[in-house]
């Protein structure tokens, strides 16, 4: 769902049924709101047989990344892209992503 905004329409969800999705977010990305990937992946679990995040097994997974503390100079306010960037660079980067879709064969 990368740049995905808003609420995914009924169809869209039924043919994502049984795909695997990771969601990487972090709540300190100001180009997409977190928002966005709350209600992607609420929109999901329904239709992947669960309640919550939790009770979907492999098939549903969602990240979300804090931002690292401020030093308390000047960059007490990070660059606009910068969060949304690292959300991107972290799951990329993360062993656990592979190893999820190995185990998904």
């Amino acid at each position: 769902s990368y740049g995905f905004t808003g609420i995914l329409p009924k169809m869209a969800v039924e043919r994502l049924q049984g795909i695997p999705i990771w969601a990487f977010h972090s709540k300190g990305d100001r180009i997409y709101d977190i928002q966005c990937s709350n209600q992607l992946i609420e929109s999901l679990i329904p239709y992947q047989g669960g309640l919550d995040v939790f009770d979907v097994g492999n098939i549903v997974k969602y990240t979300q990344l804090i931002p690292p503390q401020s030093n308390g100079g000047d960059d007490t306010k990070p660059d606009s892209g910068r969060e949304h960037v690292r959300a991107a660079l972290v799951a990329s980067k993360s062993g656990d992503v592979f190893t999820w879709l190995q185990s998904l064969q």
